[in-house]
């Protein structure tokens, strides 16, 4: 069964790469860097470059010199290739989110005649990546052109097109990096087109290919996650309590002037950039200074630190949250365990917990999380996971904003659990007229934020059997939540 939310999120975030090819062969530079369409399946020419790439990944030293180049060389001018052959690089894996950026950016340069990493409207790969609802931490992207008078079929074109990825990479003066070799890279996006290019105002044939190499930032998901499970809460706070083993009957009954809130529940918090700078800076702070406190060393309150971060509107409170284990736990296991042990604190009658969760009065939150692992003097390694979450009321002329969490529902319990959010889904949104005006996609967590303008609209998520919804956000303010 598959749940959709409408609420949202947006966020941004990069590597460099510059690729040549030829035959007639076109080499161009590029920098890096969307929204939704279907993926399609990998072509054969696009399953190929990827097995080159692992190819070059399995044995970087081999595959260099059966392209004739001098190992030695290569070593002496790049100390970092000689640690990358000496180790193991994992495989590659194609990732549906970078297929659909790489897809996108190959079509964008075919249909407005450019070859450039960064698109014409100024994003770069890192910026596509991030649209598409990637949040990752390294990103990277590789070009390729052939261009040819006589036919080449497209598995011999990825062959020259790899080729000059591989060797720009090994030969490049440093300022691009490694992406087919970064052993910090796991997933990548390929999309090989043919197309009609002008060389010198001569019009020729050619494949043009995009190759975006992202990998996926495990804390920045868990992060992402947290605002999904305050908003989880807010919107059934009796059934959140309820599945964390609490007693409904006596939460009501210990607070009774809540009583509305948690039957009722509250609109979902949209996530503000200046709160989550704070709170992320806070947890920074804590971290790099080994305390924990909400207020910091150097007297800061939240408010502070907020305003600070350009957070100009009330603040309505921070709650902080931690856990130490002995054993690694991935970092979205951590985010749930504090998540749960907060919401339980601030519904415990007998606990100093703000209500800050089931705030009515906020309307946004920042929230920060990271996980460190640290090494005592008897060298036992322990880790530690810390969150922030900073509450602000939010502007009060805010234009009506649009929420969408998709998920599948995998335990059928009727609510978003962690790890059942859908990325990259497409959202299309269009007014009353039919004009479109939102063409997006699900980020990490399954989830989606955009402010519009008041007016009717039409909501368009990709896969739902039930077909579009039509909303009317006349009203100012207003924060759209539907399930359906």
């Amino acid at each position: 069964m598959v749940q959709i939310l409408l609420k949202i999120s947006i966020m941004r975030t990069t590597i460099h790469n510059i690729v040549f090819t030829s035959l007639l062969i076109l080499g161009i530079a590029f920098v890096f860097p969307v929204w939704g369409f279907a993926v399609d399946e990998p072509s054969e020419a696009e399953i190929y470059l990827l097995e080159l790439f692992n190819n070059a990944r399995n044995d970087p030293a081999e595959v260099a010199r059966s392209m004739g180049m001098d190992v030695d060389q290569l070593i002496a001018e790049n100390p970092d290739f000689e640690k990358i052959a000496a180790g193991e690089l994992t495989p590659l894996v194609f990732e549906d989110r970078l297929q659909h950026t790489a897809r996108l950016h190959t079509l964008d340069m075919i249909n407005n005649s450019f070859y450039s990493s960064d698109s014409l409207d100024g994003r770069t790969c890192e910026e596509r990546i991030i649209d598409s609802g990637y949040l990752p931490s390294i990103t990277g992207e590789s070009l390729g052109l052939v261009a040819f008078f006589n036919y080449i079929n497209p598995v011999d074109a990825a062959y020259l097109m790899f080729e000059q990825i591989l060797r720009n990479e090994l030969t490049a003066s440093g300022d691009t990096g490694f992406h087919v070799l970064n052993p910090d890279i796991r997933e990548v996006g390929i999309c090989q087109r043919s197309c009609v290019y002008n060389i010198d105002e001569t019009a020729c044939n050619a494949y043009m290919a995009t190759c975006d190499f992202a990998t996926e930032d495990l804390s920045l998901i868990a992060r992402d996650s947290l605002v999904w499970l305050i908003n989880q809460a807010r919107r059934d706070p009796l059934g959140m309590a309820l599945i964390l083993g609490l007693d409904t009957e006596d939460i009501l009954e210990n607070f009774p002037e809540m009583n509305e809130i948690l039957v009722n529940g509250l609109p979902p918090l949209i996530r503000n950039d200046a709160l989550g700078a704070s709170a992320s800076g806070h947890v920074r702070d804590m971290l790099e200074n080994s305390y924990y406190s909400r207020d910091s060393l150097d007297g800061r309150t939240v408010e502070s630190r907020a305003a600070d971060a350009g957070y100009l509107m009330p603040v309505h409170g921070e709650l902080l949250g931690s856990l130490a284990s002995g054993a690694s736990l991935a970092p979205i296991l951590g985010a749930m365990r504090i998540f749960e042990s907060r919401f339980k604190a601030e519904l415990d009658p007998a606990g100093d917990s703000d209500w800050l969760i089931l705030n009515p009065q906020v309307r946004e939150v920042g929230v920060g999380y990271e996980v460190v692992a640290l090494t005592s003097e008897e060298n036992e390694t322990a880790y530690y996971y810390l969150m922030v979450c900073d509450f602000g009321e939010g502007s009060a002329d805010d234009s009506p904003a649009i929420v969408v969490l998709v998920y599948e529902d995998q335990n059928d319990n009727g609510r978003y659990d962690l790890c059942e959010g859908r990325p990259g889904i497409p959202i299309i949104i269009s007014r009353e007229d039919g004009e479109e005006v939102i063409n997006g996609c699900t980020d990490s967590t399954g989830g989606y934020i955009v402010h519009v303008p008041p007016g009717v609209y039409r909501i368009d998520v990709s896969g739902e059997s039930r077909g579009p919804i039509e909303v009317n956000l006349e009203d100012v303010n207003k924060l759209l939540w539907l399930e359906y």
